[in-house]
């Protein structure tokens, strides 16, 4: 039996050699084309993975006072998620309320960055965190924190281990920031829920958490790429809209959660509001949703247009009843 390499069907049928090495490159070019085309897509994927993935459920609760009045508060992530993979009846909620609430006011009017720097007596009295100069960086902790995406401008900073935990190197605003400036643009009242000693409070505990970190250590025993999966496991798990997967708030943040709710109920009462904070201020009994369901609200997640309608229809017929009387 006559044995080749150019046999395809057995002994009786030899390929000649110069096909065969046709064949064989033609095969190779098509090969290198699907392997260049599967680069392509890979790559693309790879890039608009943090972002591409569309939510199952928003985490979109609606408020709904006796009366049939009805405002809404969204949980977000403090991160660069845009609000365009957001179902649409979020922005429905937002345009439809009066006023914008959320911790903190970072934009001006013009939607330009507001940048207030603390007053002596706001300042927080606890000892600054220690830091490292630049120059003292050891290569590998560099190389840890520039995977992370941390650019070299911080690396100077007092705040460098909160920046590797959390930097995120997407492009655009942050949910909450994006809200603020969509607010600002169709010309809504943004109103500030935290209190300037609030928020000393939270720079004191800030302050306080990071005092003994130190970046060297923080690099060598949580390495950028464990901090990119958790990153991508929790954006994941934020996504699916269920706030059984979302850690509550620890203390501090939940005292905040409660101080919110006087200023929630009066913007509701004179005109609906959409809240804006971070989506741990819901979860738990300590949450807002609780809070004000022991208050007389009812609260429901919000699901759908339709359920959209139903609730804006609702709270119009109350607001026209209140014009009759």
């Amino acid at each position: 039996m006559k044995s080749s390499i150019g046999s395809f069907a057995g002994p009786s049928r030899v390929v000649p050699r110069g096909k065969l090495q046709f064949v064989v490159g033609l095969l190779a070019v098509h090969s290198l084309r699907l392997c260049l085309w599967g680069s392509m897509v890979l790559a693309f994927t790879s890039a608009q993975a943090d972002l591409s993935y569309r939510p199952s459920a928003a985490h979109l609760y609606a408020i709904e006072s006796t009366d049939g009045r009805v405002s809404f508060w969204y949980g977000t992530k403090h991160k660069k998620i845009g609000l365009a993979l957001l179902p649409p009846f979020v922005k429905v909620a937002l345009k439809s309320r009066r006023y914008l609430a959320k911790e903190i006011i970072t934009t001006n009017e013009d939607g330009s960055d507001r940048v207030e720097p603390l007053d002596e007596g706001s300042k927080p009295n606890s000892e600054p965190p220690q830091r490292r100069s630049r120059a003292e960086l050891s290569p590998r902790a560099k190389s840890e924190l520039l995977k992370r995406g941390v650019p070299e401008y911080v690396f100077d900073s007092p705040m460098l281990c909160t920046f590797y935990l959390s930097w995120d190197d997407q492009a655009g605003p942050t949910m909450d920031t994006a809200f603020e400036l969509l607010a600002r643009r169709w010309r809504k009242p943004v109103i500030g829920l935290d209190e300037a000693n609030d928020i000393k409070e939270s720079l004191a505990k800030l302050r306080d958490d990071l005092k003994d970190c130190d970046i060297e250590e923080m690099t060598r025993y949580v390495p950028a790429s464990t901090l990119s999966l958790e990153s991508k496991r929790s954006d994941l798990q934020y996504l699916q809209g269920d706030l059984s997967k979302i850690e509550p708030c620890d203390e501090l943040c939940a005292k905040r959660t409660a101080t919110w709710l006087n200023k929630i109920e009066a913007l509701h009462q004179a005109a609906g509001v959409f809240v804006v904070s971070g989506v741990a201020h819901l979860v738990g009994s300590a949450g807002g949703i609780d809070l004000l369901r022991a208050r007389g609200y009812r609260v429901t997640q919000v699901e759908s247009l339709t359920q959209m309608g139903e609730l804006l229809g609702r709270d119009q017929a109350s607001r026209n009843l209140k014009k009759t009387r």
